[in-house]
């Protein structure tokens, strides 16, 4: 038997065809029933039905009208009769996996599950033993249904079947199910399909603009009536807002507060500084170690700073007083880098004396790791679950709580700084051979991917041998919605193998250690200094480079997103300056005493400040 004729429409409107496009056709009864559809679902019930009589296209067949019915009033017998009548043929039923086979198992499922409901226990043991066992459709479904038959009261079966019940809509949900798994699309409208339409549009109108990021519309709706653009001044550095010329040598590394209010910086001069971004005030200038500082990171409460360097040495800092509170002293060289973990007690740093160890906030030495490599740079993932360290040409990581290796990636260039995305599976890695790649940690598990090797132990082998002293191990200048994959990484010690996601090129880099950074809106895009004195703006997904930001007078050594104001961007140079920079629509206002405001132009929308974190 054929399937019926959509919905019943006229011969006349049937082979109706509109052209919406060039070689593009869609037939017009179906457009038709989908406006009908989305007059109701508007609550235009009145609109719907003049469409209908106006067009001669009628929503539904009288069929397809008479199961709906059948299956909302739980009229199971009319249901499965009318099956063939809606599109489901009665060829081969007893074919497990067949269509029919199918329709009729979620029929009689919901039969079942109704009666148990109604605790007419024998009647329901009937339908599983005569109607659904012979079925042989779903074995380990039909042995879940079997063993509802020991649940008790009605509360007890719809919480261990994660089933509504009659009352709470299981019907209309099994109505769905039969449209969208069982039902030929032509014999019953989708919900929504018109939606679904839109929405797909939409989304390859954003996938295919360069400058959006989902959060700076913050949940404002599309526009239907012109094609989605956002334009560079919404989320796009372009501006400079401030240049900080406090810094009295060459500017290697700087990070921004998790609140976004205060800004840290620490170069060749070993001097830390601090600045209050909104007042452009410069609260703390710290002669914090005897020779050049390479790195320091905030802990996630902002109540501590660590900085690190060439001493041998990292200290931990009050940012609110200025005071050093600590100073780790174990490493036999530079120290690199260092992590925080969630707690904001804990700490990792990393050298180039191959060590990476684990302290206390109070300088307890915890634990300590031979990495057998020189430690150039490492960050912790934000959820403490595993941390990232990087050699000259080689990236590990390693579970924090097992201390295995669960992952590894090898590069053909020097590899001078890495940064790793908010949610852990992405890292940025800026190389000497003027490229700056995007790796997936943790893809989907493929054939290709899967490293069936028992993991290492967190004492690799491999070692590197160490560079002339103005090379990418020192900084510039003289003497980087957890997928499955990660969780199955980090539970079975089973490494995963990364992807190169995405590789941007157009900055220059060959002499120093230049840093990257994901940021903006959702992380949608990638800054990296470079030696031609510029900031390069890459956009994540199209890899386009949307902008070049002017200003410093030397090499760039290093960027920093600011984590509350999407868009802002800080700058470390040789030219002794720190610059902020911002997207054309965050305005800046300035209050009595100097302190900055900063809103949004486009909807007068205030930027959080540290008291709204």
């Amino acid at each position: 038997m054929s399937p019926p004729a959509p919905n019943g429409a006229a011969a006349s409107q049937q082979g109706a065809v509109l052209t919406v496009g060039p070689n593009l056709h869609v037939r017009r009864d179906e457009l038709v029933r989908l406006l009908t559809d989305e007059l109701r679902r508007l609550g235009y019930t009145q609109s719907a039905a003049e469409l209908e009589r106006e067009s001669n296209v009628p929503f539904e067949s009288h069929d397809v009208a008479q199961f709906r019915s059948a299956i909302l009033t739980g009229q199971w017998a009319d249901a499965i009769n009318l099956l063939p009548s809606v599109g489901v043929p009665l060829t081969q039923p007893d074919v497990p996996n067949g269509a029919y086979a199918t329709a009729l198992f979620l029929i009689k499922e919901q039969q079942y599950l109704e009666l148990l409901e109604q605790q007419n226990v024998p009647a329901a043991l009937t339908v599983l033993r005569e109607d659904l066992t012979p079925l042989q459709h779903d074995p380990t479904r039909l042995h879940e249904l079997s063993s509802y038959l020991m649940c008790g009261p009605p509360d007890m079966l719809r919480a261990t079947a994660q089933w509504t019940g009659v009352a709470g809509g299981s019907r209309a949900t099994l109505l769905h199910r039969l449209q969208t798994d069982v039902l030929p699309a032509s014999a019953m409208v989708r919900d929504g399909r018109l939606e679904t339409l839109i929405a797909q549009a939409l989304a390859r109108q954003v996938a295919q603009c360069t400058y959006h990021s989902a959060e700076a519309h913050d949940g404002k709706p599309l526009g239907l009536l012109a094609d989605h653009a956002c334009e560079a001044r919404d989320t796009v550095p372009a501006t400079c807002l401030a240049t900080f010329t406090d810094p009295e040598d060459e500017v290697w590394h700087l990070a921004f507060s998790h609140a976004g209010d205060r800004l840290a910086a620490v170069g060749q001069d070993g001097r830390l500084l601090i600045w209050d971004v909104r007042t452009r005030h410069l609260l703390f200038r710290l002669h914090a170690h005897v020779l050049a500082a390479t790195y320091l990171a905030w802990s996630p409460d902002d109540k501590y700073l660590v900085s690190c360097s060439n001493d041998t040495k990292a200290r931990i800092w009050d940012p609110a007083n200025g005071s050093c509170v600590t100073v780790l002293d174990a490493h036999s060289e530079f120290v690199t880098a260092a992590g925080w973990l969630p707690d904001s007690r804990r700490l990792i740093t990393g050298g180039l004396d191959k060590q990476l160890f684990l302290w206390n906030v109070d300088g307890t030495l915890v634990h300590r790791w031979s990495n057998n490599a020189r430690v150039s740079d490492m960050q912790v993932s934000d959820d403490g679950r595993f941390v990232v360290v990087m050699s000259t040409d080689k990236v590990r990581v390693h579970d924090l709580h097992t201390r295995t290796e669960i992952s590894s990636l090898t590069e053909a260039h020097g590899i001078t700084s890495l940064c790793l995305s908010k949610d852990g599976r992405y890292l940025l890695l800026n190389l000497s051979s003027q490229e700056i790649h995007l790796w997936d940690l943790f893809p989907t598990p493929t054939a290709d991917n899967i490293d069936s090797s028992v993991a290492s132990r967190m004492s690799p082998s491999s070692s590197t041998t160490s560079l002339p002293l103005r090379s990418p191990l020192i900084p510039n200048g003289h003497p980087s919605p957890i997928p499955a994959s990660a969780s199955a990484a980090l539970s079975t010690g089973i490494p995963a193998r990364p992807d190169l996601a995405a590789t941007y090129t157009g900055h220059k880099q060959g002499r120093f250690v230049i840093r990257s950074a994901l940021g903006g809106y959702g992380e949608a895009f990638i800054a990296s200094g470079s030696e031609d004195a510029r900031v390069y703006v890459w956009h994540r997904a199209s890899r386009a480079l949307v902008n070049v930001l002017e200003g410093h007078s030397d090499t760039v050594n290093a960027v920093a997103w600011n984590p509350r104001v999407p868009g802002m961007l800080a700058s470390a140079s040789d030219d002794r300056t720190v610059r902020l920079y911002a997207p054309k629509m965050l305005s800046v206002e300035v209050e009595d005493g100097g302190r900055l405001t900063f809103w949004w132009t486009r909807d007068s929308r205030w930027v959080p400040s540290s008291e709204d974190a």
